[in-house]
């Protein structure tokens, strides 16, 4: 039997270890009693969840990166990190003010941003860094976001609008040598995976409301 909005959070999380951003749930069935509001509180826990992780781990990401004890590290960061990759691009919602075009724009987006994290996280473990829990953490939060998001298609019975793979990023991108050079890479997803929660977790605020 398919889970449930009430027990989504506890069932998923039981089963968590087994999921990937690819396919972070199964056996969904639509609840003819969710409304928009209902829908949008779910996928709102999982952001506010990721968002509050972000608060404190993006100055230590930053204070990492730029080998920095200064408090205003993640803003220095951001000021040096003006680049973003084409692979994060998701494609803009075809109505900003409507919930299933939104809904399709989140998923895409936290798709092609798993891939990212992803990578990241390989060359964590693979290079020993001080930050593999917390990207590990990130990658959690990612699959939780979208099974949400699944869930949300499910009742809306649509379907992603595209099949995102982690060839969307290229060889270029991943074998990389030098830490200088996986720390611009690393920094520009990280800055591109805080905007995505910040602008999600509000857009998902005004449709809870509604």
């Amino acid at each position: 039997m398919g889970d449930s909005p009430d027990d989504a959070t506890s069932s998923r999380s039981r089963r968590m270890a087994t999921f990937h951003w690819s396919q972070p749930c199964t056996g969904l069935v639509k609840n003819p009693d969710n409304t928009q509001r209902d829908l949008s509180r779910h996928i709102l826990h999982e952001l506010s969840t990721a968002h509050s992780f972000l608060i404190d781990f993006r100055i230590k990401y930053a204070q990492s990166a730029m080998d920095s004890t200064q408090d205003n590290a993640w803003e220095a960061l951001l000021t040096e990190t003006q680049f973003k990759y084409d692979f994060l691009n998701a494609a803009a919602p075809e109505n900003p003010n409507d919930f299933n075009s939104q809904l399709l724009h989140a998923y895409e987006k936290m798709q092609r941003l798993a891939v990212g994290i992803e990578q990241v996280t390989l060359d964590q473990a693979l290079y020993e860094g001080d930050l593999l829990q917390d990207f590990r953490t990130i990658e959690t939060h990612i699959v939780k976001i979208l099974c949400q998001l699944h869930y949300a298609m499910v009742h809306q019975e649509l379907k992603p609008p595209m099949n995102v793979t982690k060839e969307i990023m290229d060889e270029s991108y991943r074998d990389l040598d030098g830490t200088s050079a996986r720390i611009m890479r690393d920094s520009a997803i990280v800055v591109e995976y805080n905007k995505a929660i910040d602008h999600l977790k509000d857009i998902f605020v005004t449709f809870e409301t509604q």
